[in-house]
Parts: structure tokens; sequence; C-alpha cells
């Protein structure tokens, strides 16, 4: 049987390791952060309280974001803008890629009703994603804490979503 014209896999796929790698650990800065892409999705509450956000950065400073927030009557179309090199950085140096994989095995159940968001990075080959509380004071009633630095990082999400939609604060 000849299988030269059959197809041979090109190699073992990389693992979550080979991102975890390119984003480094917490309080370093990735040596070439154009690759890494960043997505923030929040959605929950009841119709009347309605709460999305969507947003998504790359490693170049290409910004994506949407807001829905029917509690303060907000209704932001997506918008498209750039986030500067240094608020990417600072985003950054708060994920350890690791630090999400091993905190997501242990998450705590979610209650129902929650505003839940979902924190994704990714290399465009490989994705780690993270879902959390998005609401302080339901994840505080819940016992639901994210690590420190994965909050910061969060924080800093919020802040570039907040200057690109030209408001005071995306948080729910």
């Amino acid at each position: 049987m000849n299988n030269t014209n059959k197809a041979q896999p090109g190699g073992i796929p990389s693992g979550p390791e080979s991102l975890a790698t390119k984003v480094g650990p917490a309080n370093e800065t990735p040596s070439d952060p154009t690759e890494i892409q960043i997505t923030l999705d929040i959605e929950g509450g009841s119709a009347a309280e309605r709460y999305e956000l969507h947003l998504a950065i790359t490693g170049s400073g290409d910004v994506q974001s949407g807001l829905k927030d029917h509690l303060r009557q907000l209704d932001l179309a997506p918008r498209v803008g750039q986030a500067e090199a240094q608020e990417i950085s600072d985003v950054l140096k708060n994920i350890d890629v690791a630090q999400m994989i091993a905190f997501r095995s242990e998450l705590p159940p979610i209650p129902p009703d929650s505003v839940v968001g979902i924190l994704h990075i990714s290399d465009g080959r490989e994705e780690v994603a993270i879902p959390f509380m998005a609401d302080e004071g339901q994840a505080e009633t819940a016992g639901f804490e994210l690590p420190e630095e994965l909050r910061r990082a969060i924080d800093g999400i919020y802040e570039i979503a907040a200057r690109q939609l030209d408001i005071e604060t995306v948080k729910p």
C-alpha cells in the first residue's frame, strides 16, 4: 500500500503551555504581545436589568467594544478604536495563564441569575477562558473571589472599555 498521497500530521499540537509562555507569568510584560488577543464578554440580569458588555483587544492595540446596560439605559453600539501600548501592557502584566488554568479547575459554582463574565486569552492557536462573577456585589454574597492579579487585569480591561465607549465606568 502506498502512503505517499495520505495526509500526515505536521507535528504535535501545542497546549496552553505555549500560550502561557507567550503571555508570561504575572508581573512580567510579554516580549511580543502583538499575537495576543484578549476578549471579555459579560452578560446577565433579568430583562429589566439586562447587562451585556463585549470587548476585544489585540496585542497591537485594536479595540472593539459595545455595551447594553438596561439599568443605566445605555445601548452603545459596537465601536472600533485603539488602546495605548501601555494600557495593554498593564493588563497583560496581571495575566498569568497557568494561574488561570489552575483557578478554573477550582471554580466554585456560579449561582443562577448572576451576571457572568468570561475572560478569553488567545494567540490565535490556543485559548484559555475563565468564567467569573462580574457583579462585585453578587460575587461577594456568593463568596466568589478572583485571584488579585486577575482582578487587576479585568479592572484594566474595564478602564480601556470605558475610555473607548466614552463613559465613566462599564462595570456591572
